[in-house]
């Protein structure tokens, strides 16, 4: 609980600083890996909005933004649709961990030089990295680090729509209309939970993918800091 609380204040504050720093779409492309098309087509959605600019003016992104849209990448190239990867990357519990990933933010010295160090190599796995697991291609898990994972969905059968046990009342960050989801509260219950369980103990395959890690490797990139690991 002391680390959310953490968070939460980091987050804020980092949000408050980033007003000066913004990035062209060039940065944003190199910094993140999703390809300027899919880019353009998330502001088209509303599922992403620079921070200035736009239509006709020249697009500035905050490192907010740049975040989400590494972590779309990471789902995208993980096999989901770029719907579905914006779906999940702003649903996935605890999310607002990710944005404390930020050089100006609130953070210990330790941690800052972890991730902003051009000398220190990036760890794979951290305590409290934000990890999405998808098993058998349609249950979704979340987990803080190497803790046990949480079921927190799936995904319909054409794989267009997360069904999701958790409820979402709000949306500040997107146009809320960019997201494909449903909230089904019986898929929190047993025993659709004991199933979802029983799918993860004996997977034919389990996707795993690091958020908070492809946020490091991000802003690592939009920083010119090297990304290596040890």
């Amino acid at each position: 609980m002391r680390f959310i609380l953490l968070a939460k204040n980091a987050m804020r504050v980092a949000y408050s600083d980033m007003g000066d720093s913004y990035y062209t779409d060039a940065e944003m492309v190199s910094a993140t890996g999703l390809p300027l098309l899919h880019v353009r087509r998330l502001i088209t959605w509303g599922a992403v909005t620079p921070a200035k600019g736009g239509k006709g003016v020249v697009r500035q992104w905050d490192r907010f933004a740049i975040r989400h849209v590494a972590c779309v990448n990471a789902l995208y190239v993980a096999g989901l649709s770029l719907p579905m990867a914006h779906t999940l990357g702003m649903l996935t519990p605890l999310r607002f961990v990710i944005d404390i990933i930020d050089p100006e933010a609130d953070i210990g010295a330790n941690t800052r030089n972890r991730w902003f160090d051009p000398q220190t190599a990036l760890q794979a796995l951290e305590k409290f990295d934000t990890v999405v697991l998808i098993a058998d291609g349609y249950s979704i898990f979340s987990k803080l680090g190497k803790r046990k994972p949480i079921f927190i969905g799936k995904l319909s059968a054409d794989r267009s729509t997360f069904l999701t046990a958790l409820h979402h009342s709000k949306f500040d960050e997107c146009n809320p209309a960019s997201l494909s989801w449903e909230y089904h509260p019986e898929l929190a219950a047993d025993p659709a939970g004991q199933e979802a369980a029983d799918i993860l103990q004996h997977p034919v395959s389990v996707n795993t993918i690091n958020l908070s890690l492809a946020a490091r490797v991000a802003m690592r990139r939009l920083l010119g800091i090297p990304v290596f690991f040890s």
